[in-house]
């Protein structure tokens, strides 16, 4: 019998909760619908932080990332190499 009293409880205030949504909120919450929440380690701290952003956002963040690391990984294999150092290799 308790196994029911909790999905029914959770049921009736998903149902009342839609219905006393204003108009404002239900587009706010359809204009949320298509986002897609991650979440972004930050220099400095154990805790993350979630960001949620559309599809295209986030595709346009995930190649702006790996573009600024490739650059990274080679500003430092040309300076700091051997050969950049006047060393035989």
């Amino acid at each position: 019998m308790k196994t029911l009293i909790a999905p029914t409880l959770i049921l009736a205030t998903l149902v009342s909760t839609a219905c006393t949504l204003t108009p404002e909120a239900q587009e706010r919450q359809l204009a949320n619908a298509d986002k897609i929440c991650r979440k972004v380690e930050l220099i400095g701290t154990r805790f993350g932080k979630t960001e949620c952003r559309s599809s295209s956002e986030w595709a346009a963040f995930d190649k702006a990332t790996a573009e600024g690391s490739n650059e990274m990984v080679n500003d430092i294999q040309r300076t700091q190499s051997g050969s950049a150092l006047g060393a035989p290799g």
